[in-house]
């Protein structure tokens, strides 16, 4: 079985990857959840090609449902490689250039928005059961 992707979150945008592991350390000493201690989606991308082989699977499944997966990464302003803002929209079923294409909004704010997002598949799902509840109540 292949892995899950982790979701795309706003608070690790800009965090190094060892900034994000002392992070979740910290945490766990503490016993503070956090982000439940799981992946960062962003951090992943930054570990690189040998972290990121064991979401290949899910990505070419995802991608045979939705459309072709677009890079994963993009430069920041300092030419580090980060998490794309248009593959966490991808990821959440979302049209290309739904929240990414949209003119003078930060990476990080899009990151937020598309990371506050419900994927549109899931909600066509809990609406379809709910008027499905109506019906028979009806």
């Amino acid at each position: 079985m292949s892995e899950l992707l982790p979701t795309p979150v706003a608070n690790d945008s800009g965090m190094s990857v060892e900034y994000w592991d002392r992070w979740v350390a910290k945490l766990k000493a503490k016993r503070i959840n956090g982000n439940g201690h799981g992946r960062s989606l962003a951090i992943e991308v930054q570990r690189g090609q040998d972290a990121w082989a064991k979401y290949e699977p899910a990505v070419t499944r995802w991608a045979e449902f939705t459309r072709p997966a677009p890079p994963r990464c993009a430069p920041n302003r300092n030419g580090d490689n980060r998490l794309s803002p248009a593959f966490s929209e991808w990821m959440q079923g979302l049209p290309a250039g739904w929240v990414s294409g949209i003119e003078g909004i930060s990476k990080r704010d899009t990151a937020r928005m598309i990371g506050n997002t419900v994927v549109p598949q899931q909600a066509a799902h809990a609406l379809r059961l709910l008027l499905d509840d109506v019906e028979a109540v009806l």
